[in-house]
């Protein structure tokens, strides 16, 4: 009865034996990856600063709910004070027309204190589109709280900004007797740094007559430009960025101009 029961012991063993031989495995590996990168930081001290770097720069970043609502006068009033602080134009600005990202609909007090009243209604960012004329709608006033910087906001509301458009263009499109029609190009005014954000919803740079030299060379990717003489845009943005280069020239900037359109069939 002994020489039967061997075969099972012996499975039995095997079988306890296997995990374990399995986690000391993969437990040397981890060691050997481990030891690794400390051999690469002891031979190559730059390395572990650019590591500490990132680990102390790179912020961690919260996953937002990011949801939309209409302006009430307070943020009417708050979206005029920041726009102003940074340096773009308050006078547009209109409930009418304001969306507001927010994290969710906490509910607190309704201080004029700017701080207190991001941190109680959780505000993330701002921004509107609003008709110039028959043909241009202007995506304007577009702005996100620094500490939600980074994170998809700023993306986030132009694309619901875009598709809330677009979707009364289109009730306009299908209705024909509608009492306004929906603009179909959607012009706005940059900093030449936040081109790539418009860029990938569609937005072109538009060039006016005095930039013929910019038009020979393209745009920054090689690319053939798109040039609209000034008679074609609004007269508001046409004195906006005449107004707007010199100032964003002197405070080392460039001011761009960018178009996004979109015909029906």
């Amino acid at each position: 009865q002994p020489t039967t029961n061997q075969p099972i012991n012996q499975s039995i063993k095997q079988s306890m034996n296997q995990p374990i031989a399995m986690t000391m495995k993969s437990c040397k590996a981890s060691c050997s990856q481990h030891w690794s990168l400390l051999l690469l930081f002891h031979q190559r001290p730059v390395f572990l600063m650019v590591f500490l770097v990132v680990l102390l720069v790179v912020p961690i970043v919260d996953a937002f709910d990011i949801q939309f609502r209409s302006a009430t006068p307070q943020d009417i009033n708050l979206a005029r004070r920041l726009i102003l602080q940074a340096k773009m134009n308050p006078l547009s600005i209109t409930a009418k027309h304001l969306l507001v990202a927010y994290n969710y609909d906490a509910v607190g007090d309704n201080s004029c204190d700017n701080d207190n009243y991001i941190k109680n209604h959780q505000l993330l960012g701002f921004g509107q589109i609003r008709p110039l004329s028959l043909e241009y709608s202007e995506l304007a006033s577009l702005y996100v709280i620094p500490n939600a910087r980074h994170q998809g906001v700023a993306t986030a509301l132009t694309q619901e900004l875009l598709q809330r458009h677009y979707c009364q263009q289109q009730k306009q499109h299908e209705n024909p007797a509608a009492a306004a029609a929906t603009p179909s190009t959607i012009c706005l005014l940059t900093l030449k740094p936040t081109m790539p954000l418009y860029q990938k919803f569609g937005f072109r740079q538009v060039f006016f007559p005095n930039d013929a030299d910019a038009v020979a060379e393209g745009d920054d990717n090689g690319n053939d430009v798109q040039f609209n003489s000034s008679s074609m845009l609004p007269q508001a943005i046409q004195m906006e960025y005449k107004a707007g280069q010199f100032l964003s020239k002197f405070l080392g900037n460039e001011l761009v101009c960018m178009e996004l359109k979109k015909e029906y069939s």
